[in-house]
Protein backbone atom coordinates (compact mmCIF):
# COMPACT_ATOMS: atom_id res chain seq x y z
CA UNK A 1 0.00 0.00 0.00
CA UNK A 2 1.01 3.59 -0.54
CA UNK A 3 2.14 5.79 2.40
CA UNK A 4 -0.98 7.95 2.14
CA UNK A 5 -3.11 4.87 2.90
CA UNK A 6 -1.42 4.61 6.28
CA UNK A 7 -1.87 8.33 6.86
CA UNK A 8 -5.59 7.93 6.16
CA UNK A 9 -5.85 4.91 8.46
CA UNK A 10 -4.02 6.76 11.25
CA UNK A 11 -6.50 9.63 10.93
CA UNK A 12 -9.43 7.22 11.14
CA UNK A 13 -7.85 5.42 14.10
CA UNK A 14 -7.57 8.73 15.93
CA UNK A 15 -11.09 10.05 15.30
CA UNK A 16 -13.50 7.40 13.93
CA UNK A 17 -16.20 6.34 16.39
CA UNK A 18 -15.37 2.64 16.17
CA UNK A 19 -11.71 3.10 17.08
CA UNK A 20 -12.48 5.64 19.79
CA UNK A 21 -15.18 3.36 21.22
CA UNK A 22 -12.86 0.35 21.13
CA UNK A 23 -10.19 2.30 23.02
CA UNK A 24 -12.74 3.15 25.72
CA UNK A 25 -13.70 -0.50 26.07
CA UNK A 26 -10.10 -1.75 26.10
CA UNK A 27 -9.23 0.91 28.69
CA UNK A 28 -12.03 -0.33 30.96
CA UNK A 29 -11.07 -4.00 30.49
CA UNK A 30 -7.39 -3.35 31.23
CA UNK A 31 -8.22 -1.20 34.26
CA UNK A 32 -10.40 -3.95 35.72
CA UNK A 33 -8.27 -6.99 34.92
CA UNK A 34 -4.67 -5.77 35.26
CA UNK A 35 -3.44 -4.82 38.75
CA UNK A 36 -1.42 -1.57 38.92
CA UNK A 37 2.25 -2.08 37.93
CA UNK A 38 4.42 0.77 36.69
CA UNK A 39 7.11 -1.57 35.34
CA UNK A 40 4.74 -3.90 33.46
CA UNK A 41 6.20 -4.94 30.08
CA UNK A 42 3.60 -4.77 27.32
CA UNK A 43 4.01 -5.95 23.72
CA UNK A 44 1.39 -4.73 21.24
CA UNK A 45 1.40 -7.31 18.44
CA UNK A 46 0.26 -6.08 15.03
CA UNK A 47 0.30 -2.50 16.28
CA UNK A 48 -0.49 -1.06 12.83
CA UNK A 49 -0.09 2.72 12.74
CA UNK A 50 0.25 2.82 16.54
CA UNK A 51 -3.09 4.21 17.65
CA UNK A 52 -3.26 2.00 20.76
CA UNK A 53 0.29 2.70 21.99
CA UNK A 54 -0.47 5.89 24.00
CA UNK A 55 -3.34 4.18 25.84
CA UNK A 56 -1.26 1.08 26.57
CA UNK A 57 1.57 3.23 27.92
CA UNK A 58 -0.66 4.22 30.85
CA UNK A 59 -0.59 0.56 31.95
CA UNK A 60 3.15 -0.11 31.64
CA UNK A 61 6.20 0.04 29.40
CA UNK A 62 4.93 -0.62 25.89
CA UNK A 63 6.60 -1.58 22.65
CA UNK A 64 5.19 -2.83 19.37
CA UNK A 65 5.78 -5.30 16.57
CA UNK A 66 4.24 -4.88 13.12
CA UNK A 67 4.62 -6.81 9.85
CA UNK A 68 4.06 -3.93 7.41
CA UNK A 69 7.17 -1.77 6.85
CA UNK A 70 5.25 1.43 6.02
CA UNK A 71 3.13 1.03 9.15
CA UNK A 72 6.32 0.68 11.21
CA UNK A 73 7.67 3.86 9.61
CA UNK A 74 4.46 5.67 10.48
CA UNK A 75 4.66 4.48 14.10
CA UNK A 76 8.23 5.64 14.43
CA UNK A 77 7.35 9.03 12.97
CA UNK A 78 4.15 9.62 14.94
CA UNK A 79 5.07 7.82 18.17
CA UNK A 80 8.83 8.04 18.39
CA UNK A 81 8.78 7.57 22.15
CA UNK A 82 7.82 3.91 21.69
CA UNK A 83 9.99 1.14 20.31
CA UNK A 84 8.29 -0.45 17.29
CA UNK A 85 10.08 -3.08 15.28
CA UNK A 86 9.36 -4.85 12.03
CA UNK A 87 8.47 -8.52 12.39
CA UNK A 88 6.08 -11.09 10.95
CA UNK A 89 3.42 -12.69 13.13
CA UNK A 90 3.62 -15.28 14.59
CA UNK A 91 7.12 -16.34 13.51
CA UNK A 92 8.97 -13.27 14.82
CA UNK A 93 7.07 -12.69 18.06
CA UNK A 94 9.79 -12.95 20.77
CA UNK A 95 9.66 -16.32 22.54
CA UNK A 96 11.79 -15.41 25.54
CA UNK A 97 9.07 -15.37 28.20
CA UNK A 98 9.90 -11.80 29.21
CA UNK A 99 6.59 -10.05 28.52
CA UNK A 100 3.93 -9.36 31.15
CA UNK A 101 1.08 -8.53 28.76
CA UNK A 102 0.66 -9.21 25.04
CA UNK A 103 -2.08 -7.25 23.28
CA UNK A 104 -3.47 -7.99 19.82
CA UNK A 105 -6.31 -5.72 18.76
CA UNK A 106 -8.11 -7.06 15.69
CA UNK A 107 -5.06 -9.02 14.61
CA UNK A 108 -5.56 -12.79 14.83
CA UNK A 109 -8.50 -12.78 12.42
CA UNK A 110 -5.96 -11.78 9.73
CA UNK A 111 -3.70 -14.77 10.42
CA UNK A 112 -4.41 -18.07 8.69
CA UNK A 113 -3.26 -20.12 11.70
CA UNK A 114 -4.73 -18.28 14.68
CA UNK A 115 -3.78 -21.17 16.99
CA UNK A 116 -0.10 -20.72 16.09
CA UNK A 117 -0.44 -16.99 16.68
CA UNK A 118 -1.89 -17.47 20.15
CA UNK A 119 0.77 -20.04 20.99
CA UNK A 120 3.46 -17.55 20.00
CA UNK A 121 1.87 -14.96 22.31
CA UNK A 122 1.97 -17.53 25.14
CA UNK A 123 5.66 -18.20 24.52
CA UNK A 124 6.34 -14.47 24.79
CA UNK A 125 4.74 -14.29 28.25
CA UNK A 126 6.22 -14.83 31.66
CA UNK A 127 4.28 -17.32 33.84
CA UNK A 128 1.18 -15.55 35.10
CA UNK A 129 1.21 -13.10 32.20
CA UNK A 130 -1.86 -12.12 30.19
CA UNK A 131 -2.98 -11.72 26.61
CA UNK A 132 -5.72 -9.23 25.70
CA UNK A 133 -7.29 -9.64 22.28
CA UNK A 134 -10.16 -8.15 20.31
CA UNK A 135 -11.65 -9.82 17.23
CA UNK A 136 -14.63 -9.33 14.90
CA UNK A 137 -17.61 -11.48 15.88
CA UNK A 138 -20.39 -13.53 14.30
CA UNK A 139 -19.78 -15.24 10.98
CA UNK A 140 -23.19 -14.22 9.67
CA UNK A 141 -21.97 -10.61 9.69
CA UNK A 142 -19.31 -11.47 7.08
CA UNK A 143 -19.17 -8.76 4.42
CA UNK A 144 -17.01 -6.93 1.92
CA UNK A 145 -15.46 -5.15 4.90
CA UNK A 146 -13.93 -8.45 6.00
CA UNK A 147 -12.71 -9.24 2.50
CA UNK A 148 -11.16 -5.81 1.92
CA UNK A 149 -9.41 -5.96 5.30
CA UNK A 150 -7.99 -9.43 4.75
CA UNK A 151 -9.92 -11.26 7.44
CA UNK A 152 -9.72 -15.04 7.55
CA UNK A 153 -12.72 -15.46 9.87
CA UNK A 154 -15.07 -13.90 12.38
CA UNK A 155 -15.47 -15.45 15.83
CA UNK A 156 -18.16 -16.61 18.18
CA UNK A 157 -17.52 -16.56 21.91
CA UNK A 158 -17.22 -20.35 21.87
CA UNK A 159 -14.76 -20.38 18.96
CA UNK A 160 -12.51 -17.80 20.62
CA UNK A 161 -12.54 -19.66 23.92
CA UNK A 162 -11.80 -22.94 22.15
CA UNK A 163 -8.75 -21.70 20.25
CA UNK A 164 -7.45 -19.90 23.36
CA UNK A 165 -7.72 -23.05 25.46
CA UNK A 166 -6.05 -25.17 22.77
CA UNK A 167 -3.19 -22.66 22.82
CA UNK A 168 -2.78 -23.33 26.56
CA UNK A 169 -4.50 -20.29 28.06
CA UNK A 170 -6.90 -19.92 30.93
CA UNK A 171 -9.80 -17.70 29.87
CA UNK A 172 -10.16 -15.06 32.56
CA UNK A 173 -12.76 -12.88 30.85
CA UNK A 174 -14.54 -12.77 27.50
CA UNK A 175 -17.34 -10.53 26.28
CA UNK A 176 -19.00 -9.33 23.14
CA UNK A 177 -19.07 -5.57 22.59
CA UNK A 178 -20.54 -3.05 20.14
CA UNK A 179 -23.87 -4.60 21.09
CA UNK A 180 -26.16 -1.58 20.91
CA UNK A 181 -25.22 -1.01 17.27
CA UNK A 182 -25.56 -4.67 16.24
CA UNK A 183 -29.07 -4.19 14.74
CA UNK A 184 -27.81 -1.33 12.55
CA UNK A 185 -24.77 -3.30 11.40
CA UNK A 186 -26.89 -6.39 10.71
CA UNK A 187 -29.41 -4.34 8.71
CA UNK A 188 -26.62 -2.81 6.63
CA UNK A 189 -25.16 -6.26 5.90
CA UNK A 190 -28.59 -7.57 4.86
CA UNK A 191 -29.30 -4.55 2.67
CA UNK A 192 -25.98 -5.05 0.89
CA UNK A 193 -26.77 -8.71 0.21
CA UNK A 194 -30.18 -7.83 -1.20
CA UNK A 195 -28.85 -5.32 -3.71
CA UNK A 196 -29.49 -6.36 -7.28
CA UNK A 197 -26.81 -4.08 -8.76
CA UNK A 198 -23.18 -5.03 -8.06
CA UNK A 199 -21.22 -2.72 -5.77
CA UNK A 200 -17.43 -2.65 -5.57
CA UNK A 201 -16.07 -4.19 -2.34
CA UNK A 202 -15.41 -1.54 0.28
CA UNK A 203 -14.47 -1.08 3.92
CA UNK A 204 -16.91 0.17 6.55
CA UNK A 205 -14.28 2.59 7.84
CA UNK A 206 -15.33 5.89 6.34
CA UNK A 207 -15.72 8.99 8.46
CA UNK A 208 -19.38 9.90 9.04
CA UNK A 209 -20.58 13.48 9.65
CA UNK A 210 -19.30 14.95 12.92
CA UNK A 211 -22.67 14.76 14.68
CA UNK A 212 -23.11 11.09 13.78
CA UNK A 213 -19.53 10.24 14.69
CA UNK A 214 -19.98 11.85 18.10
CA UNK A 215 -23.27 10.04 18.75
CA UNK A 216 -21.92 6.65 17.68
CA UNK A 217 -18.82 7.16 19.85
CA UNK A 218 -21.03 7.77 22.90
CA UNK A 219 -23.22 4.74 22.18
CA UNK A 220 -20.32 2.33 21.77
CA UNK A 221 -18.31 3.77 24.66
CA UNK A 222 -21.31 3.47 26.99
CA UNK A 223 -20.83 -0.30 27.02
CA UNK A 224 -17.40 -0.17 28.64
CA UNK A 225 -18.57 -0.74 32.22
CA UNK A 226 -20.63 -3.84 31.61
CA UNK A 227 -18.17 -5.28 29.06
CA UNK A 228 -15.34 -5.08 31.60
CA UNK A 229 -17.42 -6.61 34.41
CA UNK A 230 -20.10 -9.18 33.58
CA UNK A 231 -19.91 -8.98 29.80
CA UNK A 232 -22.50 -8.80 27.02
CA UNK A 233 -24.10 -11.86 25.35
CA UNK A 234 -23.83 -10.73 21.72
CA UNK A 235 -22.20 -8.00 19.67
CA UNK A 236 -20.23 -7.06 16.58
CA UNK A 237 -16.87 -7.73 18.27
CA UNK A 238 -15.32 -9.74 21.11
CA UNK A 239 -12.72 -8.91 23.75
CA UNK A 240 -10.93 -11.52 25.85
CA UNK A 241 -8.39 -11.62 28.67
CA UNK A 242 -6.33 -14.82 28.63
CA UNK A 243 -3.74 -15.85 31.23
CA UNK A 244 -0.76 -18.17 31.14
Amino acid sequence: MEPEVYDEHASLERDHWWFVGRRAIVDAVLTRHLPPAADRRILDVGCGTGGMLPLLSTFGLVRGIEAEPLAVEHCRSAFGEFEVRLGSIPSEVPADGSIDVVTAFDVIEHIEDDLAALRSFREALRPGGAVVVTVPALGWLWSDHDVVNGHQRRYTRRRLIDVAQRAGFLVEHVSYFNTALLPIVAAARLAHRLRTRPVAPHSDFTMPPAWANSALTRVMGSERGIVSRTGLPVGVSLVAVLTR
